[in-house]
C-alpha cells in the first residue's frame, strides 16, 4: 500500500544536455554563425532544431539556415510574431 512521507531528499537532477550551449547567448537577437566540431558536435539538422528549442523556451521565435557544404548553421532568435 502508499504510504505518505514526511519528507524525502531528492537527488538534484542532471542538468540538460543543452546546458553545455550557451542558449542564452546565443539567443540575444544577433545573427550566429554556428561551426559544427567548434561550436557543437551534433548534426547540421540536430542542431537547428535545438535552437528552435531553446528560442521557444525563451519566448522567442528562431530563424535558421543550415550550410552543409561549410558544416554551418546561422541562426537568429527573434521576438515571437515578428517575423
Amino acid at each position: 500500500m502508499a504510504e505518505v512521507l514526511d519528507s524525502y531528499q531528492f537527488r538534484d537532477p542532471s542538468p540538460p544536455s543543452s546546458a553545455r550551449y550557451p542558449w542564452d547567448e546565443w539567443t540575444n537577437g544577433r545573427v550566429w554563425e554556428l561551426r559544427r566540431g567548434v561550436d557543437f558536435d551534433i548534426e547540421l539538422r540536430d542542431m537547428a532544431r535545438e535552437f528552435r528549442r531553446a528560442a521557444a523556451r525563451r519566448g522567442k521565435q528562431a530563424r535558421t539556415a543550415r550550410v552543409a557544404t561549410e558544416g554551418l548553421v546561422v541562426v537568429q532568435a527573434i521576438p515571437s510574431g515578428s517575423r
